[in-house]
């Protein structure tokens, strides 16, 4: 099954490779961003990391459907049509967003058809990690292949939900403490982001019949989602007046 990891990705890809730092912005450590200057801003801001949450839990629910065709078939196939919608979806709240006026050049400088389609490019990538056992591919631009056997499936789509949960549950921390740190409010992000990551080791240790090539897969994306998040988070929390930045979660 496919690894759900393309909104994080995608922003890597896309942001870091089309936009050059504005002149005099020093973003200092890679886990900071900018606390947004207005409540326009942030609304942007924080809608933008909402859009891509939404995107990422709609790309995942076409993996889980593939999967589970996969696994009880034992046949390939292709979600490109569902994945498709997802995208479709994104684009459009992200010009009814962009229309408003309300968001930084340095948000709307980016092409939302082309992050949605990095995002479902890099999401298919990602496949490769977490279905690597077998020797049916799982058909159309999916990495990976069908489950070899009914334990292989179980564990493979359980890392999948645990890599879902942690790519939901880091945004959710970084959400908050954008709210937070707007009000001028405490919020421990740090041991937020925490709990989310032993979440994550909990629930792929626990797992059974896993391929031996599942197992340091989930530690790679593992560190690979929380790389790719600190560059998210300082790329999409972009604007400032002040000069404030979010306090780093390190």
């Amino acid at each position: 099954m496919r690894a759900p990891v393309g909104f994080i990705a995608v922003l890597m890809l896309t942001l870091v490779g089309v936009r050059p730092l504005r002149a005099g912005a020093a973003f200092g450590d890679p886990g900071e961003g900018f606390v947004p200057p207005d409540k326009n801003i942030a609304g942007c801001e924080n809608t933008v990391v909402r859009l891509l949450a939404r995107n990422a839990a709609c790309l995942d629910r076409c993996t889980f459907g593939a999967a589970r065709v996969a696994w009880h078939r034992g046949k390939p196939f292709d979600d490109e049509r569902c994945e498709a919608k997802c995208g479709a979806a994104l684009v459009r709240a992200a010009d009814a967003l962009f229309g408003k006026g309300t968001c930084p050049s340095c948000i709307t400088v980016i092409s939302p058809t082309e992050v949605a389609m990095l995002t479902e490019q890099a999401s298919n990538i990602g496949t490769g990690l977490i279905a690597c056992a077998g020797t049916i591919p799982l058909g159309g631009d999916d990495g990976g292949f069908v489950p070899p056997d009914r334990a292989t499936g179980r564990c493979e789509l359980a890392v999948g939900h645990a890599v879902s949960r942690f790519d939901q549950g880091f945004l959710d921390c970084l959400l908050e403490a954008a709210t937070r740190a707007f009000r001028g409010e405490p919020f421990d992000e740090a041991t937020c982001m925490s709990a989310t990551e032993q979440a994550y080791d909990r629930a792929t240790g626990k797992l059974t019949g896993c391929p031996p090539c599942l197992g340091p897969n989930a530690t790679v994306l593992r560190g690979q989602i929380r790389a790719n998040f600190d560059v998210l988070r300082r790329l999409v929390y972009c604007a400032s007046v002040s000069g404030a930045f979010l306090d780093s979660p390190d």
